[in-house]
C-alpha cells in the first residue's frame, strides 16, 4: 500500500520482469540455475550477447531486452510465454532458425559442436508433462541435427503442485522438486511460504531481486508496457473474433477473421502506429500489411 493505493506485483511470469532479473549481471548465479534446472546442463561461465546490438534482422530486433546467453559451447535464449497462441512457436522458431544461422555465419563453419537452445516458460498448453524437449527428427527420433533442442516448460501443470499443495494427495517433495519454477510465479508472501518449505537461500535472493525490479521506476515502466500490449493483442483478438463470427456465416469463419485483421491494421495504420506493432498485436505479415490501401 502507497498512501491508500494497492501497487501491483509484478512476477517473472512477465517476460520483461524476467529478463530484468535474470539478465542482470549480479545474477547470473540465478540465471545458471534455471539454466540447469531446464536442460540439466551446468554452465560455469557465459557472456550476454545483446540481440538489439548483434543482429541484423528487423524483427529479432523489435523482441526488446531479449538476449542470447553465449560461450564457446551453447547459445542459449529464454522466453517467458503467457499463452499459447497460434503465433507463438512460429515466432520462436523463426527466432531460433535466426539464431542458427547467425551463429554459423560467425563461426564460419559447418558444424553441430555447438548447441543452440531455446528455453520456454510457457502458459496455456494442452498436455499434461512438467517438461518436453524438442529436436529436429523424424517419426522415429532419429535426429537430423543434435545441436537444436528446445525445452518448453509447462508452468500451468508445474503450478497445479504449488495451488494444491495443501491438498492431502499431494506430494509436497513436488513442490520441492520444481521449486524453482514455481518461485517464478509467485508474489511475497507465497515465496516466503515457499522459503519455509525449501529453506533455500536461492530462492531468497530471487525475492530480494523481484522486490527490486518492483519498486525501480523504470523496470515497472518497461513491464507495465509489455501487460499494455497484451492487453491490447487480446482485446483486437476478441475484437476480431466477435466481427468474424457474424462474417463467417456468410463467407466462412477463417476469411472473416482475416477481413477484420485487416480492418483493425487499416485503423492503425491511420493513426500512425508502426507497421511492426500492427504485425505484432493483429498477426498479419509486414507484406500484408504494406499492401492495404488507405
Amino acid at each position: 500500500m502507497d498512501g491508500g493505493e494497492i501497487i501491483k506485483v509484478y512476477t517473472s511470469r512477465f517476460d520483461r520482469c524476467f529478463k530484468c532479473i535474470f539478465l542482470n549481471p549480479s545474477n547470473k548465479d540465478l540465471l545458471l540455475l534455471q539454466i540447469k534446472e531446464a536442460t540439466g546442463i551446468s554452465i560455469k561461465d557465459f557472456n550476454y550477447s545483446n540481440v538489439e546490438r548483434n543482429s541484423n534482422n528487423i524483427y529479432v530486433k523489435r523482441k526488446i531486452l531479449d538476449t542470447l546467453i553465449d560461450n564457446d559451447f551453447y547459445s542459449i535464449n529464454i522466453e517467458v510465454n503467457g499463452k499459447n497462441l497460434d503465433y507463438v512457436k512460429p515466432r520462436n522458431t523463426s527466432y531460433n532458425c535466426d539464431t542458427y544461422s547467425n551463429d554459423t555465419k560467425v563461426r564460419g563453419i559447418y558444424s553441430e559442436d555447438k548447441d543452440i537452445i531455446q528455453i520456454n516458460y510457457s502458459y496455456g498448453l494442452k498436455y499434461n508433462e512438467p517438461l518436453r524437449v524438442y529436436t529436429i527428427s523424424d517419426k522415429n527420433n532419429n535426429q537430423y541435427v543434435k545441436n537444436f533442442k528446445i525445452y518448453e516448460i509447462n508452468m500451468d501443470y508445474i503450478m497445479d503442485y504449488w495451488y494444491n499443495r495443501n491438498k492431502q494427495e499431494v506430494n509436497i517433495d513436488m513442490v520441492k522438486k520444481y521449486k524453482y519454477f514455481i518461485m517464478l510465479d509467485l508474489k511475497y508472501d507465497d515465496l516466503e511460504e515457499l522459503i519455509e518449505i525449501t529453506q533455500d537461500e536461492r530462492i531468497v535472493k530471487y525475492m530480494e531481486e523481484l522486490k527490486k525490479v518492483n519498486s525501480n521506476p523504470k523496470y515497472r515502466s518497461l513491464i507495465s508496457e509489455e501487460e499494455d500490449e497484451l492487453f491490447i493483442k487480446n482485446s483486437l483478438i476478441q475484437q476480431g473474433e466477435k466481427r468474424g463470427e457474424k462474417r463467417g456465416e456468410k463467407r466462412g469463419l477463417n476469411k472473416g477473421k482475416y477481413l477484420e485483421k485487416l480492418e483493425i491494421a487499416k485503423n492503425l495504420l491511420k493513426d500512425k502506429m508502426s507497421i511492426d506493432s500492427i504485425s505484432k498485436y493483429t498477426g498479419l505479415s509486414i507484406n500484408q500489411i504494406k499492401s492495404i490501401t488507405l
